[in-house]
């Protein structure tokens, strides 16, 4: 019920990585910005986030000040 104005999640997570997380995010027709950070990035997984929906994928370590752009 809650909105947000962004989603930043990391690629990989204990219980769900964030690519299963957009997923379930993009199948409930959520279309609030996705970003994904990984300090793993493959080019795979970057394809796959964009596929799904991601807005961003960022790697590690994380410049924030082109984060807050």
């Amino acid at each position: 019920s809650q909105q947000f104005h962004l989603i930043l999640s990391d690629l990989s997570m204990p219980r769900m990585g964030g690519l299963s997380l957009l997923a379930e995010i993009r199948q409930r027709k959520l279309n609030t910005p996705f970003v994904i950070i990984s300090g793993y990035g493959s080019t795979n997984a970057v394809i796959d986030a964009l596929r799904l929906g991601a807005s961003n994928f960022i790697e590690k370590p994380i410049d924030l000040k082109y984060l807050a752009t």
